[in-house]
């Protein structure tokens, strides 16, 4: 019995000695776990951060481009370049003196040739001048709808998809207040103080505690 009892002793003490060693490895394997979450964590954050600079530099570089869209396909006869400095300054009324528009290059979006009947590709246009991109978007803006040829006519920046829905988020505040600022961020002015804001409910909820025509703002962009 003596002899059996001390086997049975030495075996838990053998088995007390293998848990604890298994608890220690669960233990470094959790302390592990912990410092590769953070190390995770933190990748996630500079990837992202990257990706906003990536972005914003493709967006910026971007800054003298327009997006055409709603001309019929092949109406440019081989000259797109030609065709739009003729086209654009009459359809948005540019004025006489500042009719000489320069384009750097301009070709049809990427992709396949739709076929008759589908909706035709957009123009992409690269000016040479930031001013006259501007000035052609702001006059875009102020005309509202456009006809060419019985053709429904868009002008819009050259933006990623990712800014431009962002922006997209704005389009029902916008018919309120006015002053969208790049990337996607409305400005206001109201009794010379300036309120910025980075999402449509943010500006809803601001509004809904203000009554606008009391307080004599004004919107500026």
């Amino acid at each position: 019995m003596t002899t059996i009892v001390n086997e049975i002793k030495e075996g838990n003490t053998h088995l007390q000695t293998r848990v604890q060693s298994v608890e220690q490895r669960v233990s470094n394997i959790e302390d592990t776990h912990l410092t590769t979450d953070s190390i995770i964590s933190d990748l996630k954050k500079q990837v992202e951060q990257l990706r906003m600079r990536t972005d914003d530099q493709e967006n910026r570089s971007r800054r003298n481009n327009l997006c055409s869209l709603g001309f019929p396909e092949d109406v440019e006869q081989g000259n797109l370049s030609k065709f739009l400095q003729n086209v654009l300054p009459e359809l948005l009324k540019v004025p006489t003196e500042m009719r000489e528009i320069k384009i750097e290059w301009v070709h049809h979006s990427l992709g396949p040739k739709p076929a008759p009947g589908q909706r035709p590709r957009p123009f992409m246009v690269h000016f040479l001048c930031f001013p006259a991109k501007e000035q052609l978007l702001s006059l875009a803006c102020d005309t509202g709808k456009l006809e060419w040829q019985e053709s429904h006519i868009q002008v819009f920046p050259d933006l990623l998809k990712d800014l431009q829905d962002r922006r997209r988020q704005f389009l029902q505040v916008k018919k309120k207040l006015q002053g969208l600022y790049y990337p996607a961020v409305l400005r206001v002015t109201i009794d010379r103080k300036q309120k910025q804001f980075t999402s449509p409910e943010a500006v809803e909820e601001f509004l809904a505690e203000v009554k606008t025509s009391e307080l004599g703002w004004s919107e500026r962009g």
